[in-house]
């Protein structure tokens, strides 16, 4: 990439998780550059498929983007003033206590920077309480009308080899977006329910 090229990016582009990923792209030093294709095949998939409710649009997102990611463990949890309350686990065999402290949980890291967080070795010294098991991380905020309302995440408890790429960055921003979309319809179309959307 010529650096004229690469100045124009970095002044248009200030997010720097956005500027790596298309800085991979054009200069092809992103292994996963085919599997971008797929992430738009699998992102298009979801948002034109019909759910029957929220709860089967959340599992469907934490299913998928563990089968993405290759990791064992994904979580939507809306953040209820200092406790993340868990609205979705996948698997759903998963036990989780319902509502946990914000502060003993990676999802804290989240909340408190309003960004993504992905770590692919979470060293000992970075656990958290109530996530012993978490060796490898990833998650990021669900924000609806500029407010955060919670964390989409998932989690493995064994590290990962490479670290995420600046395409499985967006995938999971994309995720968000979308969930943080459908929240925003049900809250407008005002139908009761009995979580805390």
């Amino acid at each position: 990439m010529s650096p004229e090229l690469e100045k124009i990016i970095r002044q248009n582009v200030q997010d720097e998780s956005a500027y790596r990923a298309i800085y991979e792209l054009i200069t092809g030093n992103d292994s996963s550059v085919m599997g971008q294709v797929d992430y738009l095949a699998i992102l298009h998939q979801l948002t034109s498929s019909h759910y029957d409710s929220l709860d089967a649009l959340f599992m469907t997102y934490l299913r998928v983007g563990c089968d993405v990611f290759g990791i064992e463990h994904g979580t939507i949890r809306q953040i209820v003033q200092e406790t993340a309350v868990t609205q979705a686990v996948f698997p759903q065999s998963s036990a989780q206590p319902t509502e946990i402290p914000l502060n003993y949980l990676m999802c804290s890291y989240v909340a408190q920077h309003r960004q993504t967080i992905a770590n692919h070795h979470i060293s000992p010294d970075q656990i958290l309480h109530q996530d012993t098991q978490v060796a490898c991380y990833i998650g990021t905020p669900l924000v609806i009308d500029n407010t955060l309302w919670g964390t989409l995440s998932f989690h493995n408890s064994h590290a990962r080899n490479h670290h995420f790429t600046g395409a499985e960055i967006q995938f999971i921003e994309l995720l968000a977006q979308n969930i943080s979309q459908a929240i925003s319809t049900l809250k407008t179309q005002h139908q009761p329910t009995q979580k805390h959307y």
